[in-house]
């Protein structure tokens, strides 16, 4: 599933505050007038990222069905990645141990996959 992660929420609002510390800093010569805007623009910014967040994320919620059918998908992806990496492997491409390790890690997800589609089944 695709959605805003904690990285871009931390990217909004850093660059948010950058943007605001500068028009503040601008603006206004008063120390104590660029410590209070400061902090209420910092609020401001928490709630309204905070906000969309908590909206994008309720609206990228997926029904049961359709959790299972991404699993699927994703676990035909797999196999099929597992297919290229021996194809590379045995055509010289990749290392036998890196060759090992892109197996594990997918076999690993591909045992979590099946858990999880035979729960939502």
């Amino acid at each position: 599933m695709k959605g805003i992660t904690q990285d871009f929420v931390w990217g909004v609002l850093v660059s948010l505050l950058v943007a605001s510390v500068a028009i503040i800093l601008f603006k206004f010569s008063n120390f104590e007038n660029i410590v209070y805007n400061l902090i209420l623009i910092l609020m401001a910014t928490n709630l309204v990222t905070t906000s969309y967040y908590i909206l994008y994320t309720s609206k990228m919620r997926l029904k049961p069905d359709e959790k299972l059918k991404e699993s699927e998908l994703r676990l035909k992806a797999i196999k099929s990645s597992i297919k290229e990496a021996e194809k590379a492997y045995y055509n010289r491409k990749i290392s036998e141990s890196t060759y090992k390790k892109i197996i594990e890690s997918f076999q690993q997800e591909e045992i979590m996959l099946k858990s999880q589609i035979n729960v939502l089944k």
